[in-house]
């Protein structure tokens, strides 16, 4: 489907392994790819670029900030400023706390028997073992006097980062391929007959060279000179 925007319908061929197909696919009448020449002249090659941070909505809700930009070419036609979203998350303190959540939740991505599913974030169990290691790295930059400083809520703010993430997080599910039917293929059980296979074992002083092509067999002797520095 064409979206009418030139730069999203666009298909750029750089390098592909039936590239003579797609250009004769192209040069059809009927064919639905329609071939552009661009010539790029020196202007074009020399052209510098911008710096742009593009960051997810995540990851605005959090706080946090992207280490890598994206340059893009400086001669982009100037369009609105996007408006900014501000965190969910207030004081520095939350910030800093549903940072280290989002941390700890990633930490989770490779242990799918543990967390099957992002919504498996929700449970206590979880819950539990995300608060503990938030609570356990969290370091307050002055001492919290009880009566003068609230202590923060860890709880509920991991709670509300998970919430963040399981809604934001588009959950790929596991697939497990079984065959279907009669299964011919699998392993049995056999015996090797291993007297003949008498190989020489070499000494550690030694490097045992054997050609399966010639079963010519050589050995090289590790030597063990002192050479003197100049």
């Amino acid at each position: 489907m064409r979206t009418g925007v030139e730069i999203v319908d666009r298909l750029n061929i750089i390098a592909h392994d039936k590239f003579q197909e797609i250009v004769d696919e192209a040069k059809r009448p009927e064919s639905q790819i329609r071939l552009k020449q661009i010539i790029l002249t020196d202007e074009d090659l020399q052209q510098k670029t911008q710096t742009v941070i593009s960051r997810s909505q995540l990851a605005q809700n959090l706080g946090l900030h992207l280490e890598q930009p994206i340059d893009l070419p400086e001669s982009l036609p100037e369009t609105e400023p996007q408006s900014i979203q501000q965190s969910l998350f207030q004081s520095p303190i939350e910030q800093k706390i549903a940072q280290l959540t989002y941390q700890e939740i990633l930490k989770l991505e490779s242990r799918p028997e543990e967390v099957p599913t992002i919504a498996d974030l929700a449970s206590p169990k979880v819950q539990a073992r995300v608060r503990e290691a938030v609570t356990r790295k969290y370091q307050p930059a002055q001492m919290e006097l009880e009566g003068i400083i609230a202590p923060p809520d860890i709880e509920a703010i991991v709670a509300k980062t998970t919430n963040l993430v399981i809604q934001q997080t588009i959950n790929i599910p596991k697939i497990i391929m079984s065959p279907k039917g009669e299964v011919r293929s699998g392993f049995r059980s056999f015996a090797i007959d291993v007297t003949g296979l008498n190989y020489p074992v070499p000494s550690p002083e030694e490097l045992h060279i054997q050609s399966l092509a010639t079963n010519k067999v050589e050995s090289i002797e590790i030597s063990k000179e002192n050479f003197e520095e100049s």
